[in-house]
C-alpha cells in the first residue's frame, strides 16, 4: 500500500497563487474590457460633438448667407428709392425753370408792351 505524501506548504501556496492568479487575470481583462469599452463611449461622445458642431455651423454660415441676402436686397430697395428720390427732384427743378423761364418771358413781354412815350429819356434807357 501506497500512501501519498501530503501536499507540502512550498507547493500548496504555489497552487494557491496560480489559482489567485488565474483570479487576477480574468479581473485583469475584465477591467480592460471596460476601459476599452469607456474609450470607445468617449470616441463615439467625441464624433458626436464634432457632428453637431459641424451641423451648427453649416446653419450659421446659412443664417449669414441669409443675412447678406436680406441686406443686399435692402440695399436694393434703398438705391432704388433713392433713384425714384433723384428722379422726382430732377423733374421738380425742370419745372421750377421752364416755371421761372415763363416768369422771365412775361416780365421781358411787359417790359416790352410799356409805353415809353411818357418816360424820361433815362427811364427809357432803363427799359
Amino acid at each position: 500500500m501506497e500512501f501519498e505524501r501530503p501536499i507540502s506548504r512550498k507547493a500548496e501556496k504555489a497552487n494557491r497563487k496560480r489559482k489567485d492568479g488565474d483570479k487576477d487575470f480574468g479581473e485583469y481583462l475584465k477591467k480592460k474590457l471596460h476601459y476599452i469599452e469607456e474609450a470607445h463611449d468617449q470616441e463615439k461622445e467625441a464624433l458626436r460633438i464634432k457632428a453637431e458642431m459641424v451641423r451648427v455651423d453649416e446653419q450659421r454660415i446659412g443664417f449669414e448667407k441669409e443675412k447678406v441676402l436680406v441686406d443686399e436686397e435692402r440695399i436694393s430697395f434703398e438705391k432704388e428709392r433713392l433713384q425714384i428720390q433723384m428722379f422726382r427732384e430732377n423733374e421738380r427743378i425742370g419745372i421750377e425753370k421752364e416755371r421761372l423761364h415763363i416768369e422771365m418771358e412775361k416780365e421781358d413781354q411787359k417790359i416790352m408792351m410799356m409805353d415809353k412815350s411818357g418816360m424820361t429819356e433815362i427811364q427809357r434807357t432803363f427799359f
